[in-house]
């Protein structure tokens, strides 16, 4: 055959490794793995495991946290886990704070729902400002906790429930939360009725006042600022205050 029916072999391609990159990817992977060695002995060093723990309040709650703290590495004490697992177990915690102080201290601030109100299904329950049940208790009624005399639920509420969403509830807080804000404890509130948005009644020092929703911010300091200083020596006389 003539030259013209020969194949032209393809030249093959010449790879080159450079030497300077090898040694750059090793020098990574040795940094890690010393990286990584030195951070598991950080972290398993005795002088870090937590020992000393104090927590604001004495309460189950408290106790629980002091478990998940106990005798760990400060470093492998997961904040978020703690106050999730601690909320979810206890209702009546609205949060925690895990505070690390280095070495091997761990400060716990425990913030608990504070009640303001309590209503009676067979057994009796205890509501936050936000609604939310923190108690329960078969009896008797708690001392100095407004009673909601409504029935507003079928069956009875779960420990965490909020229950802000039925009205009765949101209404009866929301002049609580009135009441506060013109200094009336909520200890000298003994009873509290939501019949509907125009005819709220509460019982303060034996005496039913009878109010508006809409207009519950004005009908409460009329008579915080006007009607019980007018009438304070016969205030045990008044059968009921109709404000609206």
């Amino acid at each position: 055959m003539g030259a013209k029916g020969r194949r032209k072999m393809p030249r093959r391609k010449k790879i080159v490794v450079n030497n300077n990159f090898f040694w750059i990817a090793a020098g990574f992977l040795f940094a890690g793995i010393f990286v990584y060695i030195f951070a598991a002995a950080i972290v398993s060093y005795p002088g870090f495991k937590v020992r000393r723990i104090e927590v604001n309040i004495d309460s189950s709650a408290g106790r629980q946290v002091r478990k998940f703290v106990q005798g760990k590495s400060i470093f492998k004490v997961d904040r978020k886990k703690i106050r999730d697992a601690v909320i979810k177990q206890h209702p009546e915690v609205k949060d925690v704070f895990v505070i690390k102080k280095y070495p091997s201290s761990i400060l716990i601030k425990i913030i608990e729902r504070v009640p303001v109100l309590q209503f009676k299904m067979r057994k009796f329950y205890a509501l936050d400002k936000e609604g939310v049940v923190v108690k329960e208790n078969s009896g008797p009624a708690w001392q100095g906790l407004p009673l909601l005399s409504n029935r507003f639920l079928r069956e009875n509420p779960f420990l965490g429930e909020n229950l802000s969403r039925y009205k009765t509830v949101k209404y009866a807080l929301a002049i609580l939360s009135v009441l506060e804000r013109e200094n009336i404890p909520l200890a000298r509130v003994s009873a509290l009725s939501v019949l509907g948005e125009y005819n709220i009644s509460f019982v303060l020092d034996g005496v039913k006042v009878i109010i508006d929703r809409k207009k519950a911010s004005q009908e409460i300091a009329a008579l915080v600022k006007i009607i019980m200083p007018r009438f304070a020596k016969d205030w045990g006389d008044i059968e009921y205050l109709d404000l609206r």
